[in-house]
């Protein structure tokens, strides 16, 4: 751990805690296999963070992010795991969000902030 890790760590958390909404994470894990059924249950983990969350526009599109897709910072602090495009991002209504890219920005060798940005409404979204 570098000698800036723990207060960026922690002056993102605040600031996020302090601004930011809570939105909730989701990652699945495959328990064992079952013979019985000859299948392995996916049980999915729930995370809930305070974020920024900001709508993509016209000009800030690039490849798979389009408009009306999200952007989402939150403090890398507040999830002990690594967030991947294999978790998803869960709406109020229950709906799950495909994550299309994740950035970490480290401040020497531990995450300080996670970025990502994840599918909005538009047709095709899942």
């Amino acid at each position: 751990m570098g000698l800036l890790d723990t207060p960026l760590r922690q002056a993102a958390q605040t600031v996020l805690k302090k601004f930011g909404t809570a939105k909730m994470l989701r990652r699945y894990i495959n328990a064992p296999f079952d013979p019985a059924t000859d299948s392995a249950e996916r049980t999915p983990i729930d995370y809930t963070v305070k974020a920024l969350v900001t709508e993509i526009k016209m000009r800030e599109a690039k490849g798979p992010i389009q408009m009306g897709d999200f952007r989402m910072v939150f403090a890398a602090a507040e999830i002990s795991e690594e967030v991947t495009e294999q978790w998803k991002v869960v709406e109020p209504d229950g709906q799950e969000r495909e994550i299309l890219e994740v950035t970490q920005y480290n401040a020497t060798d531990q995450a300080a902030l996670v970025e990502l940005y994840y599918k909005g409404r538009r047709s095709g979204a899942t």
